[in-house]
């Protein structure tokens, strides 16, 4: 599926076109959050949800202005999957305080 049809699909069906998203890009998504988030796959599969969240959010501008699709992903699921890291990094150095 072409970009431009996906953002379409994305803003008259989002069901469907998140779907679409998911079965064209999900591998890809995945390796690059597997890179930054190798510990838990619930991390991964948050921050691919968040990462199809705003492709849905983002479709009609991204159609306006025909960004493609596969570096705009690449971009958002690195900048998702490193503030979920630095979260989980803060959150870890918290504990260790605690105690």
């Amino acid at each position: 599926m072409k970009d431009r049809e996906l953002t379409r699909l994305l803003q008259t069906d989002p069901d469907a076109g998140l779907r679409a998203a998911l079965r064209g890009y999900g591998p890809m998504i995945k390796a690059v959050l597997l890179r930054i988030l190798p510990r838990d796959a619930r991390d991964v599969e948050e921050c691919m949800a968040d990462t199809l969240v705003a492709l849905w959010q983002n479709a009609a501008r991204l159609e306006q202005q025909g960004t493609p699709l596969r570096p705009w992903l690449i971009v958002t699921a690195r900048n998702r999957g490193i503030d979920r890291y630095r979260t989980l990094r803060r959150h870890a150095a918290l504990s260790l305080d605690d105690e």
